[in-house]
C-alpha cells in the first residue's frame, strides 16, 4: 500500500513540476468534485482546489519521504530484530518504530 501512495505522490510531483501542471490538477480535481464553474469576474465558485497551495503539497511530500526512509541505524536495528521476536515483542517493536517516526517528523519540520 505504501508503494501505491509513493507512486501517487511521484505522479503528483511530476504533474506539478510541469508548466501548467497546477491548472491541470485543479481541473482534474474540480471535475471529480463536481465542477466549480467560473463566474464572470473570473473567480471560481466553490472549487476547493483554489484553496490548496502547491507549496504545502511539496512540504507534505518532503515529510512523507523523510518518514519512510530507513537510514536511521535505530530503525534498521529494530527492523532486523523484528522477525526473531515473538508476537508480543513484535508489537513493542512496532510501537518503538512509530515513536521514532514521530521524532523524525519533528526534525523534518525544523528543517522546513
Amino acid at each position: 500500500m505504501s508503494d501505491d501512495i509513493t507512486n501517487a505522490i511521484e505522479k503528483l510531483q511530476d504533474t506539478l513540476s510541469r508548466e501548467g501542471g497546477v491548472d491541470e490538477l485543479k481541473n482534474m480535481v474540480g471535475g471529480l468534485l463536481g465542477g466549480g464553474a467560473q463566474s464572470e469576474s473570473g473567480a471560481s465558485t466553490g472549487n476547493p482546489m483554489d484553496m490548496i497551495d502547491p507549496e504545502i503539497i511539496f512540504k507534505i511530500k518532503k515529510i512523507y519521504d523523510g518518514i519512510n526512509t530507513h537510514d536511521d541505524p535505530r530503525t534498521r536495528l529494530l527492523l532486523a530484530l523484528k522477525p526473531y521476536m515473538n508476537t508480543r515483542r513484535m508489537s513493542g517493536i512496532d510501537n518503538a518504530l512509530k515513536i521514532l517516526n514521530i521524532t523524525k517528523i519533528s526534525s523534518i519540520l525544523k528543517n522546513l
